[in-house]
């Protein structure tokens, strides 16, 4: 029997009624999940309306992964921080995080960081140096 891929960002288990449920790893919303019922409804969960995963990301790929790769939480903040200290410390010019390049090597590492331009860095290199 093959598995949904659904199942690599949604964790099962029962609710008080002792229903099978669906759980989403990224905004633990409780969905249905009865055996009679299918993934459809779980897959547009995860691929059109899910807040707080990437709108149209792929599903899992079903490949093995490390624990480490499992406990993984993404941080915005933390690689924003990261990417204007790359851009200060190397005097690259603001406006790299605008280029075509940047963006496709970005995107590589994770689609779910947003893009942002040259003002928003910016703007958190001053709110960073007056914290």
């Amino acid at each position: 029997m093959k598995t949904s891929k659904v199942w690599y960002e949604l964790v099962a288990g029962k609710n008080e009624k002792c229903e099978t449920i669906a759980t989403c790893i990224h905004c633990k919303l409780a969905l249905v999940a009865s055996p009679n019922r299918g993934t459809s409804h779980l897959k547009r969960h995860l691929i059109e309306s899910c807040p707080q995963r990437h709108v149209g990301l792929p599903l899992g790929d079903g490949g093995t992964s490390s624990r480490e790769e499992e406990e993984f939480v993404f941080n915005t903040n933390d690689l924003g921080k990261e990417i204007l200290l790359y851009i200060i410390e190397g005097a690259h010019p603001f406006s790299t995080v605008e280029e075509k390049t940047f963006r496709r090597m970005r995107s590589k590492a994770t689609l779910l960081f947003k893009p942002f331009s040259r003002a928003t860095i910016t703007q958190d290199l001053f709110f960073n140096v007056l914290l």
